[in-house]
């Protein structure tokens, strides 16, 4: 749980770079990548195919609904608040509106 916020913050290197200056010179194609970072994408690359998906997309193995890696984040800190920088009240209410958006099939919006 703890190491999703270092996966988040590692920046892509001078050749994730490197080949997405190629790609936008129209000197490479497309990018085919067995790593799960994403940082071919993070560098700049937009024709990128990951043989083995991303580790930011989580999937639910009984119904295959798919949602971003952060909502099991939110949801693993709220769920065991002892692993976790304490929250206040209003954060952590904060977090389960995100957390219950997040895994809605269906958003309702209304103005009064």
């Amino acid at each position: 749980m703890r190491a999703w916020p270092y996966f988040t913050s590692v920046e892509p290197s001078r050749t994730h770079i490197g080949v997405a200056e190629l790609e936008r010179r129209g000197l490479v194609s497309a990018v085919i990548t067995q790593n799960v970072d994403g940082l071919h994408g993070k560098a700049g690359s937009r024709g990128v195919v990951e043989l083995h998906g991303n580790y930011d997309v989580a999937v639910c193995l009984s119904c295959k609904k798919t949602w971003h890696r952060s909502v099991t984040q939110l949801e693993m800190e709220l769920n065991n608040p002892d692993w976790v920088v304490t929250y206040t009240d209003r954060q952590k209410a904060f977090f389960r509106c995100v957390l219950a958006m997040a895994m809605a099939a269906v958003w309702l919006v209304m103005a009064i």
